[in-house]
Parts: structure tokens; C-alpha cells; sequence
């Protein structure tokens, strides 16, 4: 082997050699950095602990009770159920909630990152918005386990939200609002949401405070109508109004089920998105408007103790993009509850009357 040679193999060897030490230094300098954040973490979490008896994730660990939750955080200068709420975006953890009512709304507005769950624990009015256009776009949210709300679930300008059961009860007698629910309203600008199982037990009228209750569960917003909205079950026992408003696109839903619709008034009811005025007192177990490139896996809606215009009615769409139901049951057929669409821009795979 020449000089040259050797002079050659030396400095590739020397290369080599610094490399891989840039290289370690690299990853030990990660690792710390990630021990280092691991430690933030839990020196936040540490902050909001004031019952050290209870695991981390458990929302008593903060102090956080149905019977605490609007009282000032011990450490924080804001009540217990916004503290853990802000421990759940700060850190990612997944806070879980004790059984009971929290007489407080559950004010997730312009949250990022949140993981919560519940055990049947009951909340005046659930709301996931962005403030009017006043705040961030809430996005990333995951509410896992049994969630009640005693007024309505509200969701608008929001991105990426999983739910695993919502239950939308009235109990007038509890609820600070003294109102019946007023039901599930995803509005406009909101994308991907997923709902395993979504029930609504009791949609009010009457007064003025039910003027924008439309529907049991509505999904509309002029211009800007939802996207890809996947429920598996919906279970609507009864709607004063209409069972569901449906507009929008790419959405995915399993079944749905109606009991009864149309029970109620029509008095004071405010004009629908993307209606004609007038058609908001036309109460429909189903009405799909502009709804597009949507498919539905079976429908059943009982007409015996259900009052309006139409049992199922839809209206613009596209030929190009169709709704599909892939079975349609309707329960006590009556006449002066008929359907109404038009056959080119929805596909019904089977229809039976009962």
C-alpha cells in the first residue's frame, strides 16, 4: 500500500469518526430535550395538583368535583372546570371526569388539542365554536366516554372533533336555564367531526328562547355549510320541530332513528339557512337541502304520534354527487306525511312502509 494510500484511508477513518460523533452529540441533545420537556410537563401538571391521593388524569387530583367546578382553583386564578381545561391543552394529557351535574357550561371555544372523558357527567350548554369569528378555531378536540348536556351541543368554525357519546336530555327542574333542550346545532365552517352515538331525548318550543331551534339536530350554515360530518347512530326519541336538517357535504352517517316529530309550536321559529321563507314551519322527520356526496345507511322514522308536512323531504342537490339512503323505513305510513324527492339527485336503495 502506497503513502498516498494510506494518507487517503486516515482521513476517510478521521471523517468517519467525526461524524458519528456529531451525530451522537445530535441524539443525546434530543433526548434531552425531550426528558426536558417530559419534565415541564409534569412540573405543570404538579402546579394544578391539589390531592395527590387521586391518579394523574383524574380530574379530583386538581380539585375538580361536580360540586367544586365553579368555585375558584386553589392554585388558579380561575374556577376548577377552566383550570382543567387549560391543563388538558397545556400538557395533552386526558383528563377524566367524575359522574354528576356540573351546573356550568362546557366552554371548549378556540381549544386546541384536548382530550377529555366522561362518566355521565351532565353540563348545561356544550359549546365548541370560535367566538363568533372573535377567537381561534377550535380543532383537535376528543371527548370520549358519556357526555350530557341539559340545553344544546353547539359546534361552528371547528376542525377535527371526535365524540364518542353525546346525550341531549331536558330536565327543566335542574338546569339553571329552566328551558327544555334545544338540541344539536353543527353550523357553518365546521369540518370533520365524528360522533359514535348521538341522542336527543326532548327538542322545546314556545318562546322566544327556542326562536333559532330548528331541528333536533341541525347541520347547516349559508356558504359554508359543514363537511364530512360521520355519526354512527343517531336515536332522536322526540322534536317538537323538525327530527333533522341536513345540508352540506361528504358526510357519513349509520343509522338514523326518529320516534317522533312535529309535537310542538312553530310560534316565533326564526327562517332556516339555505330555505325558503315559511318552509321552517314545515315540519319533516328528515329534510335534506343542498346536501351532496352523502350516504346514509338506513333511516326509520315513526309517523304514528309525529304531526308536520313530511315525513321525508329533499330538496337541491346534484346529480353529479347524490345523496344515497341505502334503506328508508317509515313506521304507521300516513298519507298526509308523505315523501318528497326528486329521484335524480338522491338514491333510495329500499323503501318500507309500515
Amino acid at each position: 500500500m502506497t503513502q498516498n494510500s494510506m494518507y487517503r484511508i486516515a482521513i476517510i477513518i478521521v471523517l468517519i469518526t467525526f461524524f458519528l460523533a456529531c451525530n451522537s452529540d445530535r441524539v443525546n441533545q434530543e433526548m434531552g430535550a425531550n426528558i426536558l420537556n417530559q419534565k415541564e410537563l409534569d412540573s405543570i401538571e404538579l402546579l394544578y395538583t391539589v390531592d395527590t391521593s387521586f391518579n394523574k388524569g383524574d380530574a379530583r387530583r386538581y380539585g375538580l368535583t361536580p360540586e367544586t367546578a365553579a368555585r375558584k382553583h386553589l392554585k388558579m386564578p380561575n374556577n376548577y372546570l377552566t383550570a382543567i381545561i387549560d391543563l388538558a391543552e397545556k400538557t395533552g394529557m386526558t383528563i377524566s371526569f367524575p359522574k354528576g351535574y356540573y351546573p356550568l357550561n362546557l366552554t371548549l371555544d378556540g381549544r386546541r388539542n384536548v382530550k377529555l372523558h366522561f362518566n355521565h357527567s351532565a353540563f348545561e350548554l356544550i359549546h365548541i365554536t370560535d367566538r363568533d369569528g372573535k377567537g381561534p378555531r377550535p380543532e383537535n378536540i376528543e371527548l370520549t366516554g358519556t357526555l350530557i348536556s341539559f340545553v344544546r351541543l353547539g359546534i361552528t368554525e371547528a376542525t377535527n372533533i371526535k365524540i364518542d357519546t353525546i346525550l341531549l336530555k331536558s330536565n327543566p327542574e335542574m338546569s339553571k336555564s329552566k328551558l327544555r333542550n334545544r338540541g344539536c346545532h353543527i353550523y357553518h365552517g365546521v369540518k370533520d367531526v365524528s360522533i359514535n352515538y348521538l341522542e336527543i331525548d326532548d327538542l322545546g318550543s314556545g318562546n322566544e328562547q327556542y326562536k333559532h331551534t330548528h331541528a333536533a339536530l341541525a347541520i347547516d350554515g349559508t356558504h359554508n355549510n359543514p363537511k364530512q360530518i360521520n355519526i354512527n347512530e343517531i336515536y332522536i326519541r322526540s322534536s317538537d320541530r323538525h327530527g333533522i336538517y341536513l345540508t352540506g357535504s361528504d358526510h357519513t352517517i349509520g343509522t338514523i332513528t326518529i320516534s317522533q316529530f312535529g309535537v310542538g309550536s312553530a310560534e316565533g321559529m326564526s327562517n332556516m339557512q339555505e330555505s325558503m321563507p315559511g318552509q321552517e314551519k314545515e315540519f319533516t322527520g328528515v329534510w335534506l337541502n343542498k346536501c351532496t356526496n352523502t350516504t346514509i345507511d338506513q333511516i326509520i322514522i315513526d309517523c304514528e304520534k309525529s304531526n308536520g308536512k313530511f315525513a321525508l323531504k329533499f330538496e337541491r342537490g346534484s346529480i353529479f354527487k347524490p345523496t344515497i339512503i341505502n334503506q328508508l323505513i317509515v313506521k304507521n305510513y300516513k298519507k298526509d306525511l308523505p315523501l318528497d324527492y326528486p329521484p335524480n339527485v338522491i338514491e333510495i336503495g329500499e323503501i318500507i312502509k309500515k
